[in-house]
């Protein structure tokens, strides 16, 4: 019976001896390939993997990251698992780690700061490599003093905070004033505006570039057509219902978020509204599924995959030490897609 016999019925598992025994090289041998020594020959190379595969061998993970002060996991912090934008921001920044041999660990702190920190320190006490945060409290000093505290590289995702730090962002504010300015042109007046927390940057540079699209229209803002404060649907739902329930609604909505989008979807739905006809509506963040309405809804449209991406290979180029030490702060272009969901405001 082989070694790997025993093992698979829990009878030992097999050791660097062993493998050495079976590939007919010494222990030393053994290590070097298992280290990746560049004075390995490559038919050694060979016996010894051949024979660890034979065995089922598997190198001790932690005592190699004892020996090399790296574990090739690369941590992953987002604010919400459950929204489909960060489900590609995960796919890009996976397919990188996946290219590089690294182990991608993903987990979401539902905007409970925190939650957040805790997630900070159990990712360096599990000795991950390095750390992609998309924090929901750009404002919090003591998440602050943590990230500047951290032992690892961190990369910020898609966030402004008031010090230093690796970022790869989206661009929101022109975007936004783009769509607004889309709306002005058609006529419109009263646009109302549902946002995301203001704690973050796209909830904050959205509704700015809002307000300074009205300002350079010469139209007055009115503060009761703004509804920010949540990324969810329920948000999204609750105040559309709200904006056009109202006594003098607005004639054009843009909802800054794909959350957002679907919830006031739901609620022009639920009060039988008609887009265009009756309201024009422009999304944001679900370019995809904002082609399969009836009619298709113009959208801002940013490649979360792409963000994902390009924060993963930032965070293994400063991991590996392969860029200088100069702080590196990406901006992604986001653009506005037009569809049939705008329409020249009536007259009367």
């Amino acid at each position: 019976m082989t070694k790997k016999d025993n093992h698979s019925r829990g009878l030992g598992r097999p050791t660097m001896n062993d493998v050495a025994k079976t590939a007919g090289v010494s222990p030393v041998s053994v290590s070097r390939v298992i280290n990746n020594h560049p004075s390995v020959k490559e038919g050694t190379k060979t016996l010894v993997r051949n024979a660890m595969q034979k065995l089922g061998y598997f190198p001790n993970a932690a005592a190699q990251a004892m020996r090399t002060n790296k574990t090739d996991t690369i941590g992953v912090i987002i604010t919400d698992i459950a929204n489909s934008a960060n489900g590609h921001i995960l796919q890009g920044a996976e397919e990188v780690c996946n290219n590089a041999d690294k182990l991608m660990i993903a987990t979401s702190s539902g905007f409970d700061i925190n939650r957040e920190s805790q997630l900070i320190d159990h990712m360096q006490r599990r000795r991950v490599d390095g750390i992609i945060l998309q924090t929901g409290h750009e404002e919090s000093e003591e998440l602050h003093q943590m990230i500047k505290n951290c032992t690892v590289p961190i990369v910020v995702l898609d966030r402004d905070l008031p010090f230093e730090i690796d970022s790869v962002k989206c661009e929101h504010y022109h975007a936004a004033r783009e769509a607004v300015g889309l709306l002005i042109s058609l006529g419109h007046r009263r646009i109302g505006m549902i946002a995301a927390e203001m704690t973050t940057r796209p909830g904050h540079d959205r509704v700015k570039g809002y307000r300074d699209e009205l300002e350079s229209a010469n139209i007055p803002l009115d503060e009761t057509l703004i509804r920010a404060g949540s990324h969810l649907s329920e948000h999204g739902y609750h105040e559309t219902i709200s904006l056009l329930s109202s006594d003098n609604p607005p004639t054009a909505l843009f909802a800054g978020g794909n959350h957002l989008q679907i919830g006031a979807l739901k609620a022009i739905k639920a009060l039988n509204k008609k887009i265009p006809d009756d309201l024009s509506f422009i999304g944001a963040d679900e370019a995809t599924v904002s082609a399969l309405y009836t009619p298709p809804i113009t959208t801002i449209n940013r490649d979360m995959r792409l963000l994902g991406k390009k924060a993963a290979e930032l965070l293994l180029s400063r991991i590996n030490k392969s860029i200088s030490d100069e702080v590196r702060n990406t901006l992604l272009p986001s653009e506005v897609i037009l569809r049939s969901s705008c329409a020249l405001l009536k007259k009367g």
